[in-house]
């Protein structure tokens, strides 16, 4: 590990520290979100740190819950020397999860985490089959790259990301249709499961232009038009789809009040 990162790390791990000791609160997940977490990032990629957090056992024992002024379920940092950290306060998260909201499992299956207590996100994990909402993570997905690919047609001078930013939530979208399950956080380890010949080359090569940080070189015609061929399919897709979905907020509840338990004692 080079110095720069080593020093990255020891940033983030003092500034999760920080934001303990300001807002009286414990974090027992923080992970990378953005381009690091994909496998995407170059020199000049920002480092995205997402984090969940608990707050003391008093600030459960109110009539008002949190999310309040006192009490905030969405803690964030102004970006500073590259780094953008935020998180969410437990209860909200896994309120989110029980809905398979897309980013936070992307968190939860980082491949670059910063803490890790070892029970809650396995916990998740474990829950995970049963709350997994198909239908609804296709359309976010699709929803994403329609919004990105309208973004760049009225984009005069589009670089290698706005491109990425199109293929990687239709990518992400085709793995859950066909797996059924959530995708893994890992843009060229899809792309070599899903695709063969100059599509694959591609897309491949555009995640190579933006890990070097190099200008746009694909001729991005044909790439577009497949591109809005795969939204439109997949949002058929997903149209036919009747996802079965178990109730676990017992579960749920019961590993909110374990984790605050591990966490505070």
């Amino acid at each position: 590990m080079c110095k720069e990162r080593i020093n990255m790390y020891e940033k983030i791990q003092m500034t999760l520290e920080s934001l303990e000791d300001r807002h009286h609160i414990k974090i027992p997940y923080a992970c990378e979100a953005g381009s690091r977490a994909w496998g995407l990032a170059n020199e000049k990629s920002d480092y995205d740190v997402r984090f969940l957090y608990v707050y003391p056992k008093v600030a459960y024992l109110r009539i008002d819950p949190v999310g309040n002024r006192e009490f905030p379920e969405v803690i964030e940092k102004p970006i500073s020397e590259s780094l953008d950290i935020g998180g969410w306060e437990l209860t909200k998260a896994l309120r989110l999860f029980r809905k398979s909201n897309p980013s936070l499992l992307e968190w939860i299956n980082s491949p670059v985490v910063y803490k890790n207590d070892d029970f809650l996100i396995k916990q998740m994990k474990d829950i995970l089959p049963s709350v997994f909402n198909t239908k609804a993570c296709i359309m976010h997905y699709t929803k994403m790259a329609k919004g990105n690919l309208h973004r760049y047609q009225k984009n005069l001078h589009p670089k290698t990301k706005d491109v990425l930013n199109i293929i990687k939530p239709i990518v992400s979208a085709k793995w859950i249709d066909n797996y059924q399950e959530f995708h893994p956080v890992n843009f060229s380890m899809m792309v070599e499961d899903f695709y063969s010949g100059e599509i694959k080359n591609t897309y491949l090569q555009l995640a190579k232009e933006k890990k070097l940080d190099l200008q746009l070189t694909i001729d991005t015609n044909q790439l577009l038009k497949h591109a809005a061929t795969e939204i439109a399919a997949l949002e058929t897709s997903a149209k036919k789809l009747q996802p079965e979905k178990i109730e676990e907020t017992k579960k749920l509840d019961e590993l909110f009040r374990n984790s605050l338990e591990r966490t505070w004692g």
